[in-house]
């Protein structure tokens, strides 16, 4: 890919994490609602798409599978750490001493 391009390329992105960063805020840049983002990010996409197309493919998402929980996550050992952080307590001390349970 041309040097010409990456720069190209790069400002898409930056312009894409700007549209993000500021929905919501109700600055000049801000495009108010999400579907108004998500509509701008397709046409970035789409000139990605020219420019890069490896790069293109990588930045494409299943909009169903974007949402499945990771087969990574062992649900059992998910469910014991959960237990335990019920149990854990965390002292509330006014003074400057350190907590020798908890540490703080």
């Amino acid at each position: 890919m041309a040097l010409r391009y990456t720069d190209k390329v790069n400002k898409l992105l930056a312009e894409n994490a700007g549209i993000w960063a500021n929905l919501g805020t109700d600055s000049k840049k801000d495009l108010k609602t999400k579907e108004a983002a998500d509509a701008r990010w397709q046409e970035i996409l789409n000139e990605i798409k020219v420019l890069d197309l490896e790069l293109w493919q990588t930045l494409i998402i299943d909009e169903v599978s974007d949402f499945d929980e990771p087969t990574f996550i062992d649900k059992d050992r998910l469910a014991i750490a959960e237990e335990k952080l019920k149990d854990i307590t965390v002292c509330n001390r006014d003074d400057d001493e350190e907590c020798l349970m908890c540490g703080a």
